[in-house]
């Protein structure tokens, strides 16, 4: 099983987490997370909030991996890991 923790920050008080998704690549063994966040309407605190979430990506098998962490503009940033 391999997971990955996912943080960042929302631009203030009226969002929050509510998912993210993996989409597996196989061939190139890629495998992109896209975080979600629920908007709520009303009066909102003008201060960035921070999350911190752990994502489980499954069982992967051996080999090089890239773990693409998706932005909203389409943007990423790419780690990669080895599992033997």
């Amino acid at each position: 099983e391999v997971n990955v923790i996912v943080s960042g920050l929302f631009p203030n008080g009226c969002y929050r987490w509510k998912e993210a998704r993996v989409n597996h690549l196989t061939a190139e063994k890629v495998h992109v997370i896209s975080s979600y966040a629920s908007v709520y309407q009303g009066m909102c605190p003008m201060v960035l909030v921070p999350y911190t979430k752990e994502v489980n990506l499954g069982q992967l098998g051996a080999g090089e991996h890239k773990i693409r962490f998706l932005n909203g503009d389409g943007t990423y940033m790419e780690k990669t890991v080895t599992l033997e």
